[in-house]
């Protein structure tokens, strides 16, 4: 691929998410067929001739492909947030490649879980924080999507990426997006549980446990009591288990386990209780006190 057309696709694609920030310029796009394109820029192959592979490339031109990449996400999310109108493109069908279909939703959570083997650079980190960006954009509120991305096991392999991102240590980039997963997966479990308490919708309950009990597991297989956790995750780790571990009886985690997680936390901020301003030690308190509470509410293994 020519390094100034990708540049060129670059630049049109940094104006694109400026102009689709405003809800009639999206519409319009949607309307003229510019959705298939956006989706199909997301896409590896795309930008790759025949019968190579991305490794074939210099890696001049391959920085520039998931750039490429991380901005045709960006414009995705841009375009679909918080409006209720455009929630039906993430999972719209579309060509991609000759016959083969996909949709706006697969195709982000393929370029978010693919295993990168340049995962520690700048570009890629870019790519993956647009890409969680825009799945968080279409999934959250959206419940076409949600069902979508349970049944064809999206929300599964994000918490595999969950698990992976751990694995490969705290850096500062990994805890960014550890964070944004954890945060989704809560956001996404609050908002279905007032739908649960209002229609008893069948599928919400079974979103609910595929989510809840895959971070019940990751959480107990990536922070055992013994193992230090960053200041910056125990915010957030804190405020999933108040919020999952109700929902977490198909998990393989037991409760007293996780409650052993809480009580290191909770002992971590005790012992930093003067670095605190005073109104946040007390709702690092209260955030304690209802993972416990929540604790209680699940039957004990």
């Amino acid at each position: 691929m020519d390094e100034d057309a990708v540049t060129d696709i670059i630049s049109l694609l940094k104006d694109l998410e400026f102009q689709l920030s405003d809800i009639d310029m999206a519409r319009d796009f949607h309307t003229m067929n510019g959705w298939p394109l956006l989706v199909k820029l997301l896409l590896e192959g795309t930008h790759i001739p025949a019968n190579n592979t991305i490794e074939d490339l210099s890696q001049s031109i391959k920085t520039k492909i998931r750039s490429v990449q991380s901005h045709a996400a960006w414009v995705i999310g841009t375009a679909v947030k918080n409006t209720e109108e455009f929630f039906p493109y993430g999972v719209e069908s579309v060509v991609v490649e000759g016959n083969r279909k996909s949709t706006a939703i697969d195709a982000l959570i393929d370029v978010f879980c693919y295993q990168y083997d340049d995962s520690s650079s700048w570009v890629i980190r870019t790519l993956l924080a647009k890409s969680i960006y825009a799945i968080g954009a279409i999934v959250r509120g959206n419940q076409l999507a949600q069902a979508y991305a349970f049944k064809s096991d999206g929300f599964t392999r994000l918490g595999q990426k969950y698990r992976d991102l751990s694995h490969q240590g705290f850096n500062s980039e990994n805890m960014k997006l550890i964070q944004r997963i954890v945060q989704l997966s809560t956001d996404l479990v609050e908002d279905l549980s007032l739908h649960i308490d209002l229609s008893e919708n069948e599928m919400d309950t079974s979103i609910i446990n595929s989510l809840s009990s895959t971070f019940c597991d990751s959480t107990c297989e990536l922070f055992p009591p013994k193992k230090s956790v960053p200041a910056r995750v125990q915010e957030t780790l804190v405020k999933g288990i108040a919020v999952m571990s109700p929902y977490c009886n198909e998990s393989k985690c037991a409760t007293g386990t996780v409650r052993s997680i809480v009580k290191a936390i909770q002992s971590d901020w005790l012992s930093m209780e003067k670095s605190f301003d005073a109104d946040h030690f007390q709702e690092l308190q209260d955030m304690i006190a209802q993972a416990f509470d929540s604790l209680s509410s699940q039957t004990e293994k």
